[in-house]
């Protein structure tokens, strides 16, 4: 739903794009729902906030380039376990990708921009785009962790150009937000997705691989340090997907992702709703920034 709090250039400052997942528990729309938006709709709001971003940081004589809201698309994350045979027979559990991802870093002109810039520019940048001090937005996320956030920075001005009642939309986009993390622990605590993660490394050995979860398997790749070469990696991500489908531990992870995300939305419609709304109102206002940027 939202976009990058932090912005482009913080996100190209700090290194590394997010991507979507596969599995995220998110609210399920029952009748009468807010529709979401579409990926190309969400592309075209994410587009003109970048624009917005950019107008304003050239007002303090700073540069934004735009970029990519998924700049690899190939890049997947799994938070459950991998089930696609196809994608870890590729990627195996994406080690390829870290590479990939630290070359667009290098490439990326908001990065080499960043790190041209002194200590004090780029201060002085940082607190243009997020604000000197995180205040005057605040809300306390279904998880009980109260996030604030300055209403005094570029991010803050685009929201506003964008989507009109900034206090509404932080409170909506940042509660909606929060949910895949709050959903994705209620689906791994379940007594349901432990008993079907034991079926799956019980799959995982009969293929002779010695996992008890998959973050186990995953670990033994992608933890620094790792010494195991790429095709073992495939070998096991391979395994694992095919151990996803045969166990039902993929289907489970379906199943309680659908159940989990439903609860949540009954119970955060109101934040969930309110943030549709206002992402579908802004999509004519979106469209002529993009059109004039």
């Amino acid at each position: 739903m939202k976009r990058w709090l932090l912005s482009a250039v913080t996100a190209a400052a700090i290194g590394g794009a997010t991507i979507a997942a596969a599995h995220a528990t998110s609210p399920h729309h029952g009748t009468g729902a807010v529709r979401e938006p579409t990926e190309k709709e969400k592309d075209l709001l994410y587009n003109a906030d970048q624009i917005l971003q950019r107008r304003c940081l050239q007002r303090f004589g700073f540069k934004l380039w735009p970029v990519p809201r998924h700049p690899l698309p190939e890049d997947r994350e799994f938070p459950y376990v991998i089930d696609d045979v196809t994608w870890a027979r590729e990627h195996g559990y994406g080690s390829d990708m870290e590479s990939r991802r630290a070359a667009l870093r290098n490439s990326d002109p908001n990065h080499r921009y960043f790190v041209s810039l002194t200590p004090d520019q780029k201060k002085s940048m940082l607190a243009v785009v997020n604000g000197a001090r995180p205040t005057g937005l605040e809300v306390r996320l279904p998880t009980g962790i109260v996030t604030g956030r300055s209403d005094r920075s570029c991010s803050a001005e685009s929201d506003s150009r964008l989507y009109g009642d900034l206090k509404t939309w932080f409170r909506a986009s940042e509660i909606t937000e929060s949910l895949t993390e709050l959903g994705r622990r209620q689906v791994a605590g379940d007594p349901r997705y432990a008993a079907s993660v034991a079926q799956w490394s019980r799959c995982m050995r009969e293929k002779r691989f010695s996992y008890q979860n998959p973050y186990a398997a995953r670990a033994a790749f992608l933890l620094a340090g790792n010494s195991k070469k790429a095709g073992q990696e495939m070998e096991t991500a391979v395994a694992e997907a095919a151990c996803a489908a045969s166990s039902g531990l993929g289907a489970t992870i379906h199943q309680l992702d659908g159940e989990y995300g439903a609860k949540l939305y009954r119970t955060y419609r109101s934040e969930v709703d309110s943030g549709h709304r206002i992402e579908l109102a802004a999509l004519p206002r979106a469209r002529a920034i993009v059109t004039q940027g």
